[in-house]
Parts: structure tokens; sequence; C-alpha cells
């Protein structure tokens, strides 16, 4: 059955992350023996996405999901609101890639085409604490404030990486 999406997207500053997610950050980021990513954050987006699937003689179901990414000089951080608990994810920015270049690698693996929507943000990294590269399409819709935190997130990455003179 069809499913429709509404994806909504805005700016948002590390203060407003709920307590509960502020915690979660703060001890992800403890284990990792790193200090507090909050005050240091220069941009964040929050994403809401419902989704509601219509259902052959039933009532709709519809799910809803909220993911927030928050940037630093030196980290992104993804917040993942789950059903029962805040994942967070910690990808340090000298090694994150978020281009659409694995979708193109599988496509010339495949041999057949694989298209990132503009709507998805793919990023490719080893988050602190885990042992694969994955990558992970993010729905983040489209607007200013996407655009905005593209371009910051292209500027950082690039000021991250360290540099080499040929």
């Amino acid at each position: 059955m069809p499913t429709a999406r509404t994806i909504t997207s805005r700016a948002i500053a590390a203060d407003d992350l709920t307590p509960a997610a502020a915690a979660r950050v703060r001890e992800q980021a403890a284990q990792h023996d790193l200090g507090d990513p909050l005050p240091d954050v220069t941009d964040g987006l929050r994403v809401d996405e419902e989704a509601t699937t219509k259902r052959l003689f039933r009532t709709p179901r519809t799910a809803r999901s909220e993911v927030e990414l928050l940037l630093s000089p030196a980290l992104l951080v993804v917040v993942d609101h789950a059903a029962d608990a805040d994942e967070v994810a910690l990808h340090p920015l000298r090694q994150v890639e978020f281009s659409a270049a694995p979708a193109e690698l599988l496509a010339k693996v495949t041999g057949m085409p694989v298209d990132v929507p503009d709507d998805r943000l793919p990023v490719t990294s080893t988050p602190l604490g885990g042992d694969r590269r994955t990558t992970r399409y993010v729905r983040v819709g489209t607007g200013p404030d996407v655009r905005a935190f593209r371009a910051a997130l292209t500027a950082a990455v690039d000021a991250a990486r360290p540099r080499f003179d040929v």
C-alpha cells in the first residue's frame, strides 16, 4: 500500500535538545574521552518525519520519527529519537563523507542505477565506538534551513580534513 511522507526540517541550536537527549550526547562523548560537545555546536537541524501507510480495510498507520543533526568544528552529532531510547552517534568530521559517492560505487558494482534523492543526506562514516564504516541516508527534506546546514557541513568537513602540500 502507498505511504505518504511529510518531512519538516528546521534549524536548531544545542539548547533545543531535550534534557534527556542532551544528557545522552554528553554521556556518549564521555565514553570516548571527549569533552561536552554541545557548547561548541555551530549549526543544527531537526528533521521530523511522519509516514502514513494506508492499509486495506483498516485505519491508516502513522509512524513518526525525529532526527537531530548537530555540527561542531570537530564532530557531527546525530541524535535519532527511537521509540525506546535516543540513539546518539558521534562522527569525527575528519573522516566524514556526505556525498552520493557510495551510491555511485554501488551502482557501478551492481550495474543498477542508484539515485540519491535531494531530500536525503548520505553520511558515510565510522562513528566513534563503531567498528565498520557505513552509509546512512538521513531524510532531511529540502528548504533554506537544509541548504544552510549542508553548506555549513561542507565547510566544516573541508576545514577538518588534513591538508598536504605536494
